[in-house]
């Protein structure tokens, strides 16, 4: 699965002359930007979609078992092992201290999001402190 981006959008000259202190503001509230449309935009409106159809339309939900477990597993294994074929045949170096990374960032964010839940002030206060307070201003 993968996320919605993480975003700040803003006219580079604007942010340019801004003080420290606006781009401080900038960056301490754009968490709580992302975590709305993340959570309050995406997992619950898709939710209340899923829950609709299931209502509406008789659609039903069926869980998969320990076979589609099994083969779940199998295919996040080979998809890595793609990622990594893929980044040396494009002569990315380090490619697979990459997916390591990937892998051991997206493990750390699952535990995150279980805390989470669809919080939209915890994620905000989470993306702050994982992403948003690291980030220089001075540096953009």
């Amino acid at each position: 699965m993968s996320s919605p981006a993480i975003n700040l959008s803003i006219n580079r000259d604007r942010w340019l002359a801004m003080s420290d202190t606006e781009e401080r503001a900038h960056l301490r509230h754009a968490g709580y930007l992302v975590a709305e449309m993340t959570i309050g935009s995406f997992i619950i409106r898709n939710q209340q979609a899923v829950d609709e159809q299931v209502r509406d339309n008789g659609v039903q939900i069926i869980r998969g078992d320990a076979s589609f477990d099994a083969l779940m597993k199998r295919y996040k294994a080979a998809e890595m092992d793609t990622a990594i074929a893929k980044g040396r045949e494009f002569g990315v170096e380090g490619v697979e201290a990459m997916v390591r990374d990937y892998l051991d960032t997206a493990e750390k964010w699952r535990g995150l999001s279980a805390e989470i839940g669809t919080d939209i002030e915890k994620f905000a206060e989470v993306l702050w402190r994982e992403v948003y307070s690291r980030i220089d201003p001075n540096a953009l």
